[in-house]
């Protein structure tokens, strides 16, 4: 199961409405449609636009500025690094 597929079955399963969009381009019509997102989960290995310069078109634009947005990544290795700090006991 993709991290995307998980993501989005906890999302359904917590009553939430899911859209999904395969690249930069089309996620615009889903962002910039008549019903914006509350949400916007952007996975850092975006096709055709980087992660950074996609977020920073989102926070310019004021349709979409406001729209909280959550990096993510379906790369094992980046989300286990990623989480590692977290799991570490803390010194006592």
């Amino acid at each position: 199961m993709t991290t995307l597929a998980i993501l989005t079955d906890v999302l359904e399963k917590a009553g939430l409405r899911v859209s999904t969009a395969e690249d930069s381009v089309y996620s615009n019509h889903l962002i910039y449609g008549s019903t914006p997102p509350d949400l916007i989960l952007l996975d850092v290995m975006l096709p055709h636009m980087s992660d950074d310069k996609k977020a920073a078109l989102l926070k310019s634009r004021e349709k979409s500025r406001n729209i909280p947005v959550l990096l993510i990544s379906s790369q094992e290795e980046r989300t286990s690094f990623a989480l590692q700090p977290a799991l570490e006991p803390t010194a006592s």
